[in-house]
């Protein structure tokens, strides 16, 4: 993670943003894994 490098130079609402879209970007990819199990399952 890049983020604690930055820390130094970036105000809180630039951390807060960085976060936020890191957050969002976990939350898209683990919805496309468990979409993907739940498709195995299905079509076994």
């Amino acid at each position: 993670m890049q983020i604690v490098l930055k820390l130094g130079m970036l105000t809180i609402e630039e951390i807060e943003t960085e976060l936020m879209n890191n957050f969002q970007f976990l939350k898209l990819r683990n919805r496309n894994l468990w979409r993907k199990q739940t498709w195995k399952i299905i079509n076994q």
